[in-house]
């Protein structure tokens, strides 16, 4: 083959990978029927099981990047707990966890992996960087928080949600981490110095019927303070909990219903009788879609994942396009060439230092 035919190749070959990218690009900008928007979830382990953010952000053509965090919450709690919850406080920064945890790890109560895990807990890790342009560019963060800190919503920040009012200029240190409202303000200030226009979005517990009894969720008492929160910052609030049905009712003939399920996949769930009125034995409609009694990414069938992710969508399309109307456009890839021709595609992340190249991912070191 001469020369000149191939030098020929090479250029046809770069503008058609060009050409293919453009083009690709616009329709996925401009063929946005929502837009266009990449939005970071943060939340426990309910959003972090059932990939419902993830379905719902790509049913409308966004980029969803999910990092919920099982038995998480924003409250910054106190000492060593032994439980899950260690290390897991949103409002806390690195350095916080370095000083409150490190004491236990030099006591070989924990190991330097945990250490590590906690640091990655930190909103500086799992918030900023999605941004800042470390990670992505995130223009709406959905919070999906309040069951783990439920404790606290009900017995501290109901009484102070209607005296609230955030306020960007006041001193983020002074705020009150141990309650809710001091955490998400705290958040908020934090988020803002990073991105003052990047859009708040806050989200619904599954049932807003549960109360004091008989199994401490709170769920009522945890929406109706988030819903209070959102209007009084005029962010969107999405209320899926009036969709999802997820009652404490009980269901006709399912009285082995738990038996069947643990026995088909292996588990060893129990049979929750939430209002201590069902001699038969069946199980609540909300059990029926969380069979753990507390997570639908535990309903194998998934169905609970269906129902929320149709629930998330519709309220998506209704609250939050309307709401981010401010035009949010797909990062470009970078298309470099090598020196023999080949096409090296950088990928949307920024400072990811991933590259594409005939199909296979690899890291190129500067």
């Amino acid at each position: 083959m001469s020369s000149k035919l191939l030098v020929n190749r090479l250029i046809y070959k770069k503008m058609i990978t060009i050409a293919f990218f453009l083009l690709f690009s616009a329709i996925a900008v401009s063929g946005q029927e929502y837009g266009y928007h990449e939005v970071l979830w943060v939340g426990t382990s309910i959003p972090a099981g059932c990939p419902y953010p993830n379905n719902a952000c790509r049913a409308l053509g966004w980029d969803c990047y999910n990092v919920a965090i099982g038995a998480s919450g924003i409250v910054v709690n106190e000492g060593f707990l032994k439980n899950d919850r260690d290390g897991k406080d949103l409002a806390e920064t690195i350095k916080e966890k370095e000083e409150r945890y490190s004491p236990y790890m030099n006591k070989g109560m924990m190991s330097k992996i945990l250490m590590s895990n906690f640091r990655s807990y930190s909103y500086e890790s799992c918030v900023i960087p999605y941004l800042d342009g470390t990670k992505a560019a995130c223009d709406i963060i959905v919070f999906d928080h309040g069951f783990n800190d439920r404790d606290v919503i009900y017995n501290v920040d109901q009484y102070a949600i209607d005296e609230y009012k955030f306020d960007t200029l006041a001193n983020a240190e002074s705020y009150d981490r141990s309650t809710y409202l001091g955490a998400f303000s705290f958040l908020l200030k934090k988020i803002y110095e990073v991105n003052p226009k990047v859009k708040i979005v806050i989200c619904s517990y599954l049932e807003n019927i549960s109360e004091e009894s008989p199994n401490r969720y709170y769920g009522k008492n945890i929406c109706s303070f988030l819903e209070k929160l959102a209007e009084k910052l005029k962010f969107p609030y999405l209320n899926m909990c009036d969709y999802n049905n997820f009652t404490y009712e009980y269901m006709p003939n399912t009285s082995t219903y738990i038996r069947d399920y643990n026995w088909k996949y292996g588990e060893c769930y129990e049979t929750f009788d939430w209002g201590g009125d069902n001699p038969k034995g069946n199980v609540t409609v909300f059990q029926y879609y969380c069979p753990d009694g507390v997570h639908p990414h535990t309903d194998k069938s998934r169905k609970a994942e269906k129902i929320l992710t149709e629930n998330i969508t519709m309220l998506l399309k209704t609250k939050v396009a309307p709401y981010c109307t401010e035009v949010h456009y797909r990062k470009q890839p970078a298309v470099v060439f090598g020196v023999s021709g080949k096409c090296y595609m950088k990928e949307s992340l920024p400072n990811s230092g991933v590259y594409i190249m005939d199909g296979k991912k690899f890291l190129i070191k500067q």
